[in-house]
């Protein structure tokens, strides 16, 4: 048992101990005080006070912010990356299949879902987020549509985009769809995860999409994002069976084509090298029939690019065109059909049929966004904004090729006439329809010599070879066709 007088002892010892040490730590205050600058005794205060593990998270939004039209490729690149990352772990998959279409199905990440992954000695977490909210914006509409009224808003003006007119309902709602990844890490690796590990991201994506390439088609319609209209491309996978090896063009003309595009693929680095954008246009002509839009399917198949189909209906300004363009993919091809039928000069209101109340009323109207152009278009693919149309083919069609404005023919890189069908397409289409073995036929010959002498479209005689195939009639059916067709062209 202690006894009271070690107990007083053992204290008083320690009271010693303790005055001891504080003078000592008083003495070491009032060193450092006086001989280390305060910046460094600062610095140093800020590394001890620092957790060891911070950790950071960063955003990809699904748009590029501050400019709501422009998708964010990160956020693009992540999605296809991190489906190649679901592993029998993972607790949230969103499953689907577009309808009538023959792919498989699709996995990806579920809402709230987490994948785990490891760049290096780098571990991190992605996390897919999805938010939808409800929101009512009359009066907003309202300024919208008295905006789209005058065609105000040039490009780079903080305008909203309207897609069209709202009923007077107090009570109308919108939805406005929101879709981010976040990406979490140890702050330590913060250069590292930008400069290496999300490039390696890009990348990867890259490669999958080449080596999984399902082509679209994209045709633009309009929603609410964050309370504002926009224009947005929706797409459904292109299903179309057209290849150059089906395709009834004259093999000549199949092989000008197919060496100009796998020159186009090649030449990247000399595009930059001289100065221009990397793009090709195209202009196919010729009457309806011919095979411009199965040469478009085929070219999109053997490109595996995906086929953005733009129309200037409701697109009443070239602003809105603009910011519609500038959303389209790269490694693509944008249509444009029938630019016949766009007459330029028309495009523009004429002054004197608009009534003015005030000179305030013809302000605004002369400041008005120009019609969208042909013109325009190439204006924008090849100028100052050029940067977004990299990697792009634009296609134009036209029925009627000596309607279009002589100027705007020196604009296209190459022309391409879809003639009628001459004896080597109908060799193809043929064999595509009734197979190989109908060349044998007594009847081919003459039949040959029958397509030479009529004028026929492609289309015309494949509506007849589908009937013979049908019907299962011999090569005769055909030849007698021919004869009835030509002497309807006499």
């Amino acid at each position: 048992m202690i006894s009271l007088s070690n107990a007083a002892s053992s204290a008083s010892k320690l009271f010693s101990f303790y005055a001891s040490l504080t003078a000592f730590l008083i003495l070491i205050k009032a060193t450092v005080d006086e001989f280390v600058p305060y910046e460094l005794r600062s610095y140093i205060h800020k590394i001890l006070s620092t957790p060891m593990n911070p950790s950071l998270t960063l955003i990809f939004d699904e748009l590029v912010p501050d400019c709501i039209e422009m998708k964010n490729e990160i956020f693009e690149s992540a999605e296809t990356y991190l489906d190649g990352k679901i592993s029998p772990k993972s607790v949230r998959l969103t499953v689907g299949k577009p309808q009538g279409q023959n792919g498989n199905i699709t996995i990806s990440v579920g809402k709230g879902e987490e994948i785990p992954d490891q760049f290096g000695d780098i571990k991190v977490i992605w996390r897919y987020a999805h938010q939808v909210e409800s929101k009512r914006n009359k009066q907003q509409q309202q300024q919208q549509q008295q905006q789209h009224e005058w065609g105000g808003g040039r490009e780079g003006d903080d305008h909203d985009l309207l897609l069209e007119k709202q009923d007077d309902d107090d009570d109308e709602l919108f939805l406005v769809k929101k879709e981010w990844f976040e990406l979490s890490f140890n702050n330590n690796f913060k250069d590292l995860v930008l400069k290496s590990y999300l490039p390696h991201v890009m990348a990867t994506s890259k490669q999958i999409k080449d080596q999984k390439k399902e082509v679209k088609i994209y045709t633009p319609e309009g929603q609410i994002l964050d309370g504002r209209w926009c224009f947005e491309w929706n797409s459904i996978y292109l299903d179309h069976p057209s290849t150059f090896h089906t395709l009834a063009i004259h093999p000549a003309v199949k092989k000008m084509i197919t060496d100009d595009l796998d020159w186009f693929l090649k030449r990247k680095e000399f595009y930059k090298k001289v100065g221009k954008v990397w793009n090709r246009s195209y202009l196919l002509y010729g009457v309806p029939g011919t095979g411009k839009t199965s040469l478009i399917t085929a070219i999109a198949n053997y490109l595996k690019f995906d086929i953005y189909e733009f129309k200037f209906d409701g697109i009443d300004y070239d602003g809105i065109m603009r910011k519609l363009l500038r959303t389209t993919g790269s490694r693509s091809i944008l249509v444009m059909e029938d630019i016949d039928c766009i007459d330029d000069a028309n495009q523009e209101f004429d002054m004197y049929d608009v009534p003015f109340t005030d000179e305030e009323e013809r302000r605004c109207y002369d400041n008005r966004d120009p019609k969208p152009s042909i013109n325009g278009l190439l204006n924008f693919a090849n100028g100052l904004w050029s940067s977004w149309a990299n990697e792009r083919i634009f296609i134009f069609t036209t029925n009627q090729k000596d309607r279009l404005d002589p100027a705007l023919l020196h604009r296209f890189d190459m022309q391409i006439n879809m003639s009628y069908c001459n004896a080597e397409a109908f060799q193809i289409l043929v064999s595509n329809y009734l197979g190989e073995s109908c060349r044998h036929n007594p009847l081919f010959d003459e039949a040959l010599e029958l397509i030479e002498s009529v004028s026929i479209t492609p289309a015309e005689l494949a509506g007849e070879l589908i009937k013979i195939e049908d019907s299962g009639e011999d090569f005769s059916q055909l030849v007698n066709f021919l004869h009835v067709w030509r002497g309807k062209n006499k």
